[in-house]
């Protein structure tokens, strides 16, 4: 299978605690899609 052989980012569904602990929030690492999803839902502040 083409996922047997995935190597590198996103070959492994789990996160590691240090990723985890870089992590971002959504709004911070992508402020414009989250805007975008703000006004599409209608919950602009």
């Amino acid at each position: 299978m083409i996922r047997d052989t995935m190597t590198g980012p996103g070959a492994d569904d789990e996160a590691t605690g240090s990723q985890i602990a870089q992590a971002r929030p959504f709004a911070e690492a992508f402020p414009a899609l989250a805007e975008a999803m703000r006004k599409a839902s209608g919950l602009t502040a």
